[in-house]
């Protein structure tokens, strides 16, 4: 009969852990295998991306957003300094995630 290796009924033969603890154990471990399965999935996307078109996406979103906060276009400087400081931190992001590499 197999033993348990782990938790609160380490050592017990698993005939004598009861049927609670077990169904316990196999749901936290389906919702576990289920986000670390999502992690790689994320991790394969990440790596499919190219450096390029991440690059391309911020671009693009810097500018329509500068459009729109611009002081000529109703914004403010507040608003164009913070909206220029989150296009370099997540510039900054992607080079020390190095996507696409």
């Amino acid at each position: 009969m197999p033993k348990v290796t782990f938790g609160k009924y380490q050592g017990y033969d698993l005939e004598d852990v009861p049927e609670e603890y077990i169904q316990w154990v196999i749901d936290r471990n389906k919702t576990q295998l289920g986000e670390y399965e999502a992690e790689l999935d994320r991790r394969a996307r990440i790596g499919q991306s190219t450096e390029t078109m991440v690059h391309k996406i911020v671009s693009e979103g810097f500018r329509a957003l500068s459009k729109k906060f611009h002081p000529d276009a109703g914004g403010t400087e507040k608003l164009m300094h913070e909206l220029g400081a989150s296009r370099d931190f997540l510039m900054d992001l992607i080079k020390k995630a190095g996507v696409g590499k």
